[in-house]
């Protein structure tokens, strides 16, 4: 009878065995689990194209939109110069768009900073290329407005400031900006200012339909 106990007590053990055995996964047949990581990614700065401008115009835009952070958002920008002539002036530097003005000839380097909520940051560079053309420059300051069934400047005998018959064009700024506006023609749609040559006399029209009361710049590069 012990012999009886004995045996059915070992099978009773394989059993056992073989059913813990069947229901263990197999390592090969496993899903793989997936990473556990708190890792933050650094943000990705993107400062823009390069950009070229030529002389008057004197100013761009900084853009910085395209940057982006991959598994965040992005809390803070940044704009400075890091290379270039000394005359230029950043509005809004802390901003993803930023305007440069009072730029001079040469080749400028701009650099944008990005930073994520963690504190982790990208830098990219861009650069404005300013070049001149014109080698001279007229500057009539502090210009009135007449009326006469449309508002405009008159500057009477242009060509004794500048030579005859040379070529030349025309930029205006406004009291309440530091930019220069080129003029065009006066027949061109879609702009707000245009001027005209009559007898020697530059004529400068405004198309803006406001009642123009301050005291413009006007300057002609030749």
């Amino acid at each position: 009878m012990k012999q009886f106990f004995q045996t059915a007590s070992l099978t009773l053990l394989t059993i056992g065995f073989i059913f813990s055995s069947c229901r263990k996964p197999h390592c090969e047949t496993c899903p793989p689990k997936p990473p556990t990581s708190n890792t933050n990614t650094s943000p990705i700065a993107v400062a823009g194209p390069d950009q070229t401008i030529t002389l008057p115009t004197d100013s761009i835009l900084l853009d910085g939109s395209a940057s982006n952070d991959p598994d965040g958002r992005i809390t803070a920008w940044q704009w400075e110069k890091i290379s270039g002539p000394s005359s230029f002036n950043i509005v809004n530097a802390n901003s993803v768009q930023a305007p440069a003005t009072n730029l001079a000839e040469g080749i400028y380097q701009f650099e944008l900073t990005v930073t994520d909520s963690p504190g982790l940051f990208d830098k990219d560079t861009t650069t404005v290329t300013v070049n001149k053309i014109y080698a001279s420059e007229k500057i009539f300051s502090d210009q009135r407005w007449g009326f006469n069934y449309i508002w405009l400047i008159f500057i009477p005998d242009l060509y004794t400031h500048l030579p005859a018959g040379t070529s030349f064009k025309v930029f205006i700024k406004r009291d309440n900006t530091n930019i220069w506006e080129e003029i065009v023609s006066p027949w061109t749609v879609n702009h707000d200012y245009g001027f005209d040559i009559d007898n020697g006399d530059l004529w400068i029209y405004s198309f803006s339909g406001n009642d123009e009361n301050d005291t413009p710049d006007i300057k002609i590069i030749y």
